[in-house]
């Protein structure tokens, strides 16, 4: 193929299946064939997707070559005028200290280095140079590992913010381009090393299976993810529509679903909508594989109201009394000081002020709201504070008599579980002040005596 016609095939899928007019564009760069070509088709192209180039190159420090790659990349962007990025990474470090494995630490830590980059230069679209013979290593990888539709459908053309328009092209065709066009470019001999699983598919289980039972096969199994790709996209799809159908609330935090409509769905679209609920939810940082929703799906059929399900980190699904939650964990372990005459702001969008007030003509009966109180400030002892509930919390409600928990309030009052760790608590060192939006402790009630009052009161912008 020659170098118009491959222009012409990149600039479609760069436009159509990566969605990248005038779009502000950052090429990950190796410095190798397939990044190099990568960023010369951006430049070759771009006056037609009229948007910005950038590119960034991670130094690994695994190679004795690594810094020649840098000043390679460096060079060619400073020729090509583009601005450039270089960052150096541990790699060694960080896969001994997480317990990985070089491959898949390197690619942690490049992606996250690269999406910072991205961040910080207000890029839109990260570029990948993954082409058609990657697609067809992938697929086959992915189904030698066990895999669904997913794994079959291999790599996308976009996902998220990552574009590889390369997808359409095989390793011979940008080949091909860098000659006819005598653009160099760095060898990496890390490459040639069959001790990583991608290289030895590559190197060793491709050319086997091509010379003993397909000579087509690297297109057999491009054929097979393209397939894949249009099931997956139909149920991806169809999922949406169910997961929007069967969603009961959803905030930054949390999104929470209705298990009898969940179980209204094919088998097949419950395992999709949960995917696609985990993904929204963490903008994509978790992409839960099928042992993951397996997981969910049983604790779901043993319907064990209180079960928490770990979702790689921060994240969890929690199974209450006729939903399921998927939520930040981070967002509802909270604990803040109040400043007074002043508040305390939490990032879901509420704040608790705390403001002193004179007295006179105060009747906390008549004033106080579900969302305001008026407290004794001489009961206050200590700083004023507002957390999320915890496990053996204990008050004492206004009006009744005796202390009391605050999970079996919770319980009295019928309050999901999902909803507990949402409520603040306002306290101070003699204990729990008020529970907000739902009752003031004894202790710090109004009295006649009271000379001295601290209103709080509760504000949510989501209200």
């Amino acid at each position: 193929m020659n170098s118009g016609k491959i222009e012409d095939q990149f600039l479609t899928a760069l436009l159509e299946k990566c969605g990248a007019a005038e779009q502000r564009i950052l090429v990950a760069l190796s410095g190798g064939p397939d990044s190099v070509a990568l960023l010369h088709l951006l430049v070759a192209t771009q006056k037609l997707w009229q948007g910005q180039l950038f590119a960034a190159h991670i130094n690994h420090k695994l190679r004795a070559a690594a810094e020649d790659d840098a000043l390679f990349c460096s060079k060619l962007c400073e020729h090509l005028q583009i601005p450039f990025f270089t960052e150096k990474v541990d790699v060694r470090d960080f896969s001994a200290n997480e317990k990985l494995s070089i491959e898949t630490a390197a690619r942690e830590l490049r992606y996250e280095t690269l999406d910072r980059i991205l961040r910080e230069q207000k890029c839109n679209l990260l570029a990948l140079g993954h082409h058609a013979d990657d697609q067809a290593e992938t697929t086959l990888g992915n189904l030698l590992r066990g895999t669904g539709l997913r794994g079959l459908a291999g790599m996308p053309y976009k996902f998220g913010n990552r574009i590889r328009p390369l997808l359409g092209l095989s390793q011979n065709d940008l080949l091909d381009f860098l000659k006819e066009q005598q653009i160099s470019y760095r060898k990496d001999e890390s490459n040639l090393d069959t001790q990583f699983k991608r290289n030895k598919i590559r190197h060793k289980l491709l050319p086997y299976l091509q010379q003993e039972y397909n000579p087509q096969i690297s297109d057999a199994l491009n054929k097979l993810s393209q397939i894949s790709n249009h099931a997956e996209d139909y149920l991806v799809s169809e999922a949406g529509k169910a997961l929007q159908a069967m969603t009961i609330e959803e905030t930054e935090f949390k999104i929470v679903l209705d298990i009898e409509r969940f179980w209204s769905y094919f088998d097949i679209l419950q395992k999709y909508a949960l995917r696609l609920a985990i993904e929204k939810l963490t903008s994509n940082q978790i992409r839960p594989n099928y042992s993951d929703l397996e997981r969910i799906e049983t604790s779901l059929k043993t319907n064990k109201i209180g079960t928490q399900i770990p979702l790689h980190g921060k994240w969890e699904a929690l199974i209450d009394r006729e939903v399921i939650v998927f939520r930040a964990t981070t967002a509802f372990n909270f604990d803040m000081h109040v400043e007074m005459d002043g508040f305390a702001e939490h990032k879901d969008g509420w704040k608790i002020t705390a403001t002193r007030i004179d007295s006179a003509g105060i009747d906390p009966r008549n004033q106080a709201t579900r969302f305001s109180q008026f407290t004794d400030n001489t009961k206050i002892k200590g700083r004023i504070r507002v957390r999320s509930f915890r496990k053996g919390d204990f008050f004492y409600p206004l009006g009744l008599k005796g202390k009391k928990s605050i999970s079996d309030y919770f319980t009295d009052r019928k309050v999901a579980l999902y909803k507990r760790k949402e409520i603040p608590i306002v306290y101070c060192d003699t204990g729990i002040i008020w529970i907000v939006g739902h009752h003031l402790d004894e202790r710090f009630k109004v009295t006649s005596h009271t000379n001295s009052i601290i209103k709080f009161e509760f504000k949510d912008k989501n209200l």
